[in-house]
């Protein structure tokens, strides 16, 4: 028995060391397909599948959708995607149908030249998006730039949101300015966006506080998506500071958690108790050492919070 056991265990060791070893060539040899096909295992890990719709203006929009339930709409930030929010969704998915889209502009979806991106054009395409989904009042979350959209959108649905989840939120710039906000103001170059193809460990530092440390070759894939649209999203945020938010939301009643990183140096958490006074039912967490990506550096724990929060705790 002993030697069984230490032939399985010899076995399952040399067995992963291959797979790592390959997976390596993979990554160095072809790192876009390796990324892409990371990206897959995550979504099926996750329950969701990858569809599209095309919206009436001629528009393809390409979302994931899984687990069952009342919808719970998720939106991703500048420079990001769908995937985005697949960490917090795997935790999403057995309690509710999850449906992420990328944003007109972003990942997989179309990106017309000649339009608006900002938050009031994105939300009247998004209007368009659950209508053809025809899903009726929804759940309703974003992250920074997502939750600048995901206010303006209830501000112009208020009756077809049932609630909202503001995560690290863009938008209210009558709060303090944040790190980030300062440095651009000062001149400086916009941390957000990226310098070169080697350039990204260094956004995900300004991120998050404890950033992961992605192999060099997956790095550089993720940084060549983000400077193919560097001007792109240099206008959107233009459009962004440009729309505030504040008189659209004053005094809405859909119930809210607001949700926020302790540590983060992109939209500074002195925007909390603005957001409180504009949204007086809200209820918030905070975590600390967290920046400002909580559904991806403690994806369990925020998808915990959200639950409590929607069983009314």
């Amino acid at each position: 028995m002993f030697r069984l056991i230490r032939f399985v265990l010899l076995t399952l060791l040399v067995t992963a060391v291959l797979i790592g070893t390959v997976l390596t060539g993979f990554m160095v040899w072809a790192p876009a397909p390796t990324t892409q096909a990371i990206m897959v295992a995550l979504r099926t890990q996750a329950g969701l599948h990858t569809r599209s719709l095309i919206l009436p203006d001629g528009t393809r929009m390409a979302y994931l959708d899984g687990g069952q339930g009342e919808p719970l709409v998720l939106l991703h930030g500048i420079g990001g995607n769908k995937d985005t929010l697949l960490a917090v969704a795997r935790h999403l998915t057995n309690h509710q149908r999850i449906i992420i889209p990328d944003l007109i502009g972003f990942g997989d979806s179309s990106r017309p030249e000649g339009v608006s991106y900002g938050p009031q054009a994105q939300a009247r395409r998004l209007q368009a998006f659950v209508r053809q989904l025809g899903l009726g009042p929804i759940h309703l979350g974003g992250i920074s730039m997502g939750g600048q959209i995901a206010l303006t959108y209830t501000a112009l649905n208020h009756s077809q949101v049932r609630s909202l989840w503001l995560i690290d939120t863009a938008g209210i710039w009558s709060a303090p300015p944040s790190e980030v906000q300062l440095a651009i103001r000062r001149g400086e170059p916009n941390p957000l966006l990226l310098r070169d193809e080697h350039d990204f460990p260094r956004f995900l530092s300004v991120v998050m506080a404890k950033p992961p440390q992605l192999p060099p070759p997956i790095a550089r894939v993720f940084a060549r998506q983000r400077l193919a649209d560097r001007e792109r999203e240099q206008a959107i945020m233009n459009e962004m500071v440009r729309e505030p938010t504040e008189k659209r939301i004053r005094g809405l009643t859909t119930p809210t958690l607001i949700m926020w990183g302790q540590l983060d140096r992109v939209v500074s958490p002195a925007t909390i108790p603005v957001l409180q006074k504009l949204l007086p039912q809200a209820k918030v967490v905070v975590f600390d050492d967290v920046g400002h990506m909580p559904v991806m550096e403690v994806p369990e724990t925020a998808a915990q919070a959200y639950l409590a929060f929607r069983r009314g705790r």
